[in-house]
């Protein structure tokens, strides 16, 4: 966590993701790193890097994938004399904007697997699995994966987000660590 605060400032924060959704703050993307220390960590003798080197190179990495993932992605706002161009416009949706607010009338928006996983990541009746979060976690089985991680040691720890998909962002914590996870699971 000390590593991205020395490289990336809360003003820092604000002048990339001006349109982001309230839930997407510093400082709970700050204790989501924290939880995954390897985060900013791996690789960077591998790859002759320094680790503050291969921190920026993370970090640049994970930011394009959230802007791709949840952007305003507004030319309007970018032709029209606004100081946001596409880039910075990430951040701003917290579920496929295909899906939100229940909106399952879309078939990219069921993101069940009835198959090989229904077994052992059981889709719970009336919920959906669809993309939440900056990093999008989508289907059942990630849902059941990254509620084990994250609830860890609580009973059916599996089961927690199965049981409500919502939960994945019901606070900036919850939300970057699904990025995280998702970002850092082979």
């Amino acid at each position: 966590m000390q590593k991205v605060q020395s490289i990336l400032s809360a003003s820092q924060w604000d002048f990339l993701f001006p349109l982001r959704n309230d839930v997407y703050s510093y400082d709970g993307f700050l204790n989501a790193v924290g939880k995954f220390p390897a985060f900013c960590s791996e690789n960077a003798e591998a790859e002759n890097w320094s680790g503050i080197d291969m921190c920026k190179k993370e970090l640049a990495t994970m930011f394009a994938h959230f802007a791709l993932e949840t952007s305003y992605n507004s030319l309007w706002e970018v032709d029209n004399g606004s100081q946001t161009p596409l880039w910075r416009q990430g951040l701003h949706f917290i579920e496929n904007v295909d899906c939100t607010g229940g909106n399952l009338s879309n078939a990219g928006c069921d993101y069940h697997d009835y198959g090989w996983s229904d077994d052992y990541w059981p889709n719970q009746t009336g919920e959906q699995y669809y993309a939440r979060g900056p990093f999008q976690l989508a289907w059942n089985y990630n849902y059941g994966r990254f509620s084990n991680i994250f609830n860890e040691g609580a009973y059916d720890s599996k089961m927690a987000l199965l049981e409500n998909p919502d939960l994945v962002h019901q606070d900036a914590f919850t939300v970057f660590s699904s990025a995280l996870w998702f970002y850092m699971t082979p």
